[in-house]
Parts: structure tokens; C-alpha cells; sequence
């Protein structure tokens, strides 16, 4: 199944890896997300689309959207901070930067509905979708 294919079926169906979404404090169950004033009241999604469009799984891995200095976008884009993901949709509403090291598991029906602020990658198989994956993996894959 594509994303976007029955996309009012599947918790999440339109949703892929590297979307920024805005996220109601509350969230849609009541329970809150606990977004920091450092933090916009953005996140991004870093499960992998396959994941995300899937009806079984109920939770996706995010990590909030961070106010960033000019500098800290540099360092995100060049990869000098692996925690720090440079997120652009090359639409003019980036970039973003999100706090990997800040990840956190939310429910897909917090996310179902909200609004998206940026869609990083278009297709699911593009190469673009490999090296966001790839950034994400890098970041849980290294070493101290």
C-alpha cells in the first residue's frame, strides 16, 4: 500500500517519514506531548513510512522541532551535530531543524489530522527518502 492509497483507512496513511506536523499540546486522547518552550509545537516523524502507514502499529517515534540560530541550521545541514536533523522541503517553509536526542513514541492519533507545516521527502522510495533514513539511522547508530 503507497501512503497515500486508502490513506482515511490506515491511522497515519498520508503521513511519511520527515513530515512536520503541528501538534495540539492536549493531543487528540487528552494525554500531553510535553513540547518545551525551547521546542515549536512542531515535531517531525522519524519512523520509517512503512511503519507509519501500517494499521498495527499505534505509536510513531517523533522529535520536536527546535527554534534554531542560523548557526545551529549550518551545523544540522552539514551533519557537524548528528543529533540535530536539517529538515528542508525546499518549498520556502523550511528549514527545520528537529532534536533527535529529544525523540519521544506518540500515539498516531496525535498526528492524525494535524497539521502539516512540511513534507521533506515526496516520494517513499525517492532517493531523497534514503538519505533522510539514512541521517535518522546515523543518528541511532553511532557511537559515544
Amino acid at each position: 500500500m503507497t501512503p497515500s492509497a486508502g490513506a482515511e483507512d490506515v491511522p497515519g496513511g498520508d503521513l511519511r517519514q520527515g513530515d512536520v506536523v503541528v501538534v495540539d499540546p492536549l493531543g487528540s486522547s487528552g494525554a500531553g506531548v510535553g513540547l518545551d518552550a525551547e521546542a515549536a509545537t512542531s515535531v517531525t516523524i522519524l519512523s520509517q513510512t512503512c511503519d507509519v502507514i501500517q494499521a498495527n502499529k499505534t505509536h510513531c517515534l517523533v522529535a520536536p522541532v527546535i527554534n534554531a540560530s542560523a548557526a545551529v541550521i549550518s551545523a544540522a545541514r552539514t551533519g557537524k551535530k548528528p543529533l540535530l536533523l536539517y529538515l528542508d522541503d525546499g518549498g520556502g517553509s523550511g528549514p527545520w531543524v528537529a532534536d533527535i536526542g529529544r525523540a519521544f513514541s506518540i500515539e498516531k492519533t496525535q498526528l492524525v489530522g494535524a497539521q502539516r507545516v512540511g513534507r521533506v521527502v515526496e516520494s517513499a522510495s525517492s532517493i531523497e527518502a534514503r538519505r533522510l533514513g539514512a541521517r535518522v539511522g546515523h543518528a541511532f547508530g553511532r557511537f559515544p
